[in-house]
């Protein structure tokens, strides 16, 4: 009994030597989709003071200060975008990352804004590892400039190894995959897990992806691979309130993240990893608001003021003058022609240089009726606060009043009751330009469940009409037309599901950009297009 007892203790202790319980903890601090919004402002809905980077850089330097062990600050992408960008390149987006001191970040969307030489000049200003697993670039020397891996060593002696994902969805909202460029791969979960296999042969004590594919995207990824911790995410802008834990093949916890956008929350991830899996029990998650409690840090603010000063007189300058009221009230704007919304299809289709344009409702903003005045930039972006890329397709005549069904199945009649799960929200419904549609909503809407599948097709487009050499003539079904709309709807958003498995060329000019253009060309005054462009029959 005595000798079994001493080999049983024998055991034991072999057991504990060679396979000791290995529990580290690393604090993450993310951001993701700052768009250029670097200074603080006004929360519309709180009227609290919110973001901006001099406060966020005092958010990250107080979180490390507070935690008891290494941190790691990280970006999920997309620091580009706007009025902001274009006017200023995006060299103060990426000297202030540079300041704020971010470990490592993976590539958004929006990076590619600028074109092919904006992106490389951005990219050799960046002081700290940028990562893609998925983007293969032309040029060999970016590929090894941008990796697929990184790998942190800190000083407390942990090994964390990142890989970085960029959403597929680029080769639709960019340009730069046509150019050849750059190319994605669309398969996410191959690359995830080929990456992990290669940082795990580098013996990393935890593994994370940094990705900027959206949140949907990033759950199933977190279920689909083998040997990942957690995900630090972006690209649809999501606010993970609370500790969010899916289960990766292994069974194994994985933690999900991502911090709204432009910076108006810092995402704080207190991970604890043993032995290769993530502790849910031991591990923290808190979106901590960046708002008026966080001094600014003198430098940053110091830096960007320049900037915002220059800015300011830029976006103040008159562009051109209304001379009628414009009415942005939502309601309105969302179940009418509205001759805004007719001007800027209008600066859409004449800039993409289109048959016909279309711009969802609901990316008209304002909430209220302008008087007669002087247009700024400031006004624009006011009107047009998303800056949504513009996109041209090529549609058949079939198609085109398949989407124009779509677009009145977002109203209602008085007393109808409307099935939700089938017809698209009022933001859906379209300003036109180029076309003219007559519709009869007494007739049955369109329905288009959720997953994009037409369930019937919709009676409400009695009379379509194309403009052509200054004269309406009818749509020929089987003709091909070119259509210019933005990034947003041929994503595709609101139910239009014609778009689906379309090439469309991203024009990388915003829909704002092109309503500037417009608005230089008509001279100091002009007036609002006049209705017409649609016609209403029982409503």
């Amino acid at each position: 009994m005595k000798f079994q007892r001493k080999v049983v203790l024998a055991a034991a202790l072999l057991a504990f030597f060679v396979s000791p319980a290995w529990a580290v903890n690393v604090q993450f601090l993310s951001t993701n989709d700052m768009h250029s919004r670097l200074y603080s402002e006004q929360d519309t809905k709180t009227k609290e003071i919110v973001g901006g980077f001099a406060r966020l850089c005092t958010a990250v330097e107080l979180a490390k200060k507070e935690y008891k062990g290494d941190s790691l600050v990280i970006c999920g992408g997309d620091y580009f975008e706007g009025f902001f960008y274009y006017y200023f390149k995006g060299v103060p987006e990426v000297t202030v990352s540079n300041m704020l001191g971010y470990d490592v970040a993976t590539i958004g969307n929006h990076e590619f804004d600028g074109g092919a030489e904006e992106f490389v000049k951005l990219l050799n200003l960046f002081k700290y590892p940028i990562i893609s697993s998925n983007l293969t670039f032309r040029d060999e020397a970016l590929n090894k400039r941008i990796k697929r891996t990184h790998i942190v060593k800190t000083k407390g002696g942990v090994t964390v190894g990142f890989f970085g994902l960029t959403t597929p969805r680029l080769v639709h909202s960019s340009h730069i995959c046509e150019t050849g460029f750059v190319s994605v791969d669309p398969d996410t979960i191959k690359v995830a897990q080929e990456a992990i296999n290669e940082l795990k042969k580098q013996k990393c004590d935890m593994i994370i992806a940094v990705t900027h594919l959206g949140y949907e995207d990033e759950l199933s990824l977190a279920e689909r691979v083998h040997g990942l911790n957690a995900i630090i995410g972006g690209h649809s802008h999501t606010k993970v309130e609370e500790l969010t834990v899916g289960k990766n093949l292994d069974g194994a916890p994985v933690i999900i993240t991502q911090t709204g956008c432009y910076a108006h929350y810092l995402g704080k991830l207190d991970l604890c990893v043993e032995n290769g899996k993530t502790v849910v029990e031991k591990s923290k998650w808190k979106l901590e608001p960046v708002n008026a409690k966080y001094s600014e840090d003198a430098k940053i603010a110091k830096y960007l003021a320049p900037f915002k000063s220059e800015l300011d007189k830029k976006l103040g300058v008159t562009i051109s003058t209304c001379l009628d009221p414009i009415n942005l009230v939502n309601a309105w704007v969302r179940n009418n022609e509205a001759p805004i919304g007719n001007l800027i299809a209008d600066a859409m289709r004449e800039g993409a240089q289109t048959d016909v344009a279309i711009q969802h409702s609901g990316g008209i903003r304002g909430g209220k009726i302008l008087p007669p005045g002087p247009i700024s930039a400031l006004t624009l972006n006011s009107i047009l606060p998303f800056g949504n890329n513009v996109c041209v397709i090529e549609v058949t005549g079939k198609e085109l009043k398949n989407i124009m069904e779509v677009s009145a199945a977002s109203l209602t009649r008085e007393g109808e009751n409307k099935d939700k799960t089938l017809r698209p929200s009022n933001g859906g419904f379209l300003q036109i330009s180029g076309m003219r549609v007559t519709f009869d909503l007494a007739k049955k809407p369109a329905l288009v469940d959720s997953e994009f599948n037409a369930k019937f097709e919709g009676e409400r487009v009695v009379k379509l009409e194309i403009l052509k050499d200054g004269k309406y003539v009818p749509v020929d079904p089987n003709a091909t037309y070119k259509l210019a709309t933005t990034d947003w709807t041929a994503t595709p958003k609101d139910r239009y599901y014609s778009f689906i498995g379309k090439k469309k060329l991203n024009t990388a000019t915003t829909n704002k950009e092109f309503f500037v253009q417009k608005l230089t060309t008509v001279g100091k005054e002009f007036h609002l297009p006049k209705q017409g462009r649609m016609i209403f029959l029982n409503r």
